[in-house]
């Protein structure tokens, strides 16, 4: 089952049900066509609702909203089990909704989340995750945390792994957790895993829908993700022996053993360096798999334990 960190949703103005104006500020647009663009925005936020925007033009609403909104059942996340505690929270706000909207509405961004208590600090897994060579994806490491960037321009995906406990203590979460101080304890030592999808194109993608009760209905999404950038890395044993390979083998080995350092390990820089070497109509698809075999072995050389945090990783989120 699915659980949502953030969500910006659509749907149409005939779920209204009441609404107090006075708490939404009214701007006028007109356009050189002609067209009058009416549209009503909700003038105090609260911790966990963004932006509630209604244009009375299309007859359209948008919602932006995290868990937050969900106060002390934060760590739950939008799921199926807190789905009515979020549309009660929402009409809180100043406008009150049909709870049917649910059922008819659209997702035009979401943040899909798993939160992990595994065996080892949450730093021993992120550590793991930084060995990844991960092709597809544009790896960066931060403070707390390490993100994947998909690398292709039509509906990329953003992954990204850090320590919940860490991230919740920084600036931007001080007054919530002021109010909930208590929910610091339930994120001591918990990796959170999160795939961000930003566009509708994206969550058709990975959904076959925009439908949030389709979204809600579906499970896997991080496993599916976290396996796309492992890329069947755990496969290939750590520990390397050189006598033990052929000829050509050997050869390919010490080729990427060489340009690893000069590349620092980036697998594009690596991929291009032998590309340039190619014919021009010579496609690099053995090339590629090379640089993947070796640099695994390379980055994971006489270190088991990075193999086991991953595949302790994907486990976990298998049955999570």
């Amino acid at each position: 089952m699915t659980t949502i960190d953030t969500i910006s949703i659509s749907t149409s103005v005939d779920y209204i049900k009441d609404i107090d104006f006075n708490k939404f500020r009214i701007s006028t647009t007109n356009n050189p066509n002609g067209l009058k663009i009416v549209n009503h925005s909700l003038l105090e936020k609260k911790i966990g609702l963004d932006s509630i925007s209604i244009n009375e033009t299309f007859g359209t609403i948008k919602i932006k909203a995290s868990s937050k909104i969900l106060g002390s059942d934060y760590e739950k996340g939008v799921s199926l089990n807190t789905i009515d505690r979020f549309v009660d929270e929402i009409n809180k706000s100043g406008i009150k909704l049909d709870q049917d909207y649910i059922a008819d509405c659209e997702l035009y961004r979401v943040d899909i989340k798993n939160d992990l208590t595994l065996k080892k600090e949450v730093k021993y897994y992120i550590n793991a995750m930084s060995h990844l060579i991960a092709p597809k994806f544009n790896k960066t490491l931060y403070k707390s945390g390490i993100s994947f960037n998909e690398s292709i321009i039509k509906n990329p995906i953003r992954f990204t792994g850090y320590n919940k406990g860490i991230e919740l203590l920084e600036t931007k979460n001080k007054s919530f957790l002021k109010q909930y101080p208590t929910l610091i304890n339930e994120f001591q030592n918990v990796l959170r895993l999160e795939s961000r999808l930003l566009r509708k194109g994206t969550i058709k993608k990975y959904f076959g829908s925009y439908s949030l009760m389709d979204i809600l209905n579906h499970k896997g999404l991080n496993f599916e993700v976290f396996n796309k950038i492992v890329d069947n890395q755990t496969n290939f044993k750590s520990i390397y022996n050189t006598l033990g390979m052929t000829n050509t083998e050997e050869k390919n080995f010490a080729q990427i053993y060489l340009l690893n350092d000069e590349y620092n390990g980036d697998f594009n820089s690596i991929l291009n360096h032998i590309k340039g070497k190619l014919g021009s109509k010579t496609k690099a698809t053995y090339q590629r798999n090379q640089i993947k075999k070796y640099l695994a072995i390379i980055k994971n050389s006489n270190n088991n334990e990075t193999q086991a945090n991953l595949i302790e990783i994907i486990n976990s989120l298998k049955e999570d």
